[in-house]
């Protein structure tokens, strides 16, 4: 299903998450796959519910990167009633928290504080991400995009993204997920 998604078989992909779903219905990362998919298709509320089915999957604390992408897309989605910048920062944090040396976690944590308006912290944190080696986990996080960001922030501003671009595609299926 992921391999499908990537290459933009949408239908064939959503086929298979739901299959695998079917098979593991305590499959977190076969919710996450869906949420990606969702996003692609420009649904960030079913991206939400099945980043929610995901978390559901834990009875203690969920992967810092489960944590990480529902953040992301609560701070950042173009839909208002997707949004929840509070959520966001506690998820951001716990992702900081669990794993400060990626920069995908502090530029997410960025985006939820300016979310709540804490653009001086958005900056702080965001600056931080720019800092920081990438990483395997964090390849698609571009400094130059960063830096983009960092610029909305000093003016006041927050970020969205359009749903084309609101994925961070980073692995889910074992390598540092945890």
């Amino acid at each position: 299903g992921r391999l499908l998604r990537k290459k933009g078989e949408l239908q064939e992909a959503e086929r298979w998450l739901k299959r695998a779903i079917e098979l593991n219905p305590a499959s977190w990362r076969s919710y996450a796959q869906l949420a990606k998919l969702r996003i692609k298709q420009g649904d960030s509320e079913r991206a939400r519910q099945h980043y929610e089915e995901a978390m559901a999957c834990f009875q203690e604390a969920p992967p810092w990167i489960l944590n990480q992408q529902l953040a992301w897309l609560l701070a950042t989605s173009p839909d208002d009633s997707v949004r929840d910048g509070q959520r966001a920062v506690r998820l951001a944090q716990s992702a900081v928290d669990a794993q400060g040396s990626q920069p995908l976690c502090w530029d997410t944590l960025a985006a939820a504080q300016a979310e709540v308006g804490q653009f001086k912290d958005a900056e702080e944190s965001a600056s931080k991400a720019a800092t920081l080696p990438a990483s395997s986990v964090s390849k698609t996080h571009a400094l130059a995009e960063i830096q983009k960001r960092i610029e909305l922030y000093r003016r006041g501003q927050k970020f969205r993204t359009s749903l084309a671009d609101a994925m961070i595609d980073v692995p889910t299926a074992g390598e540092s997920a945890r």
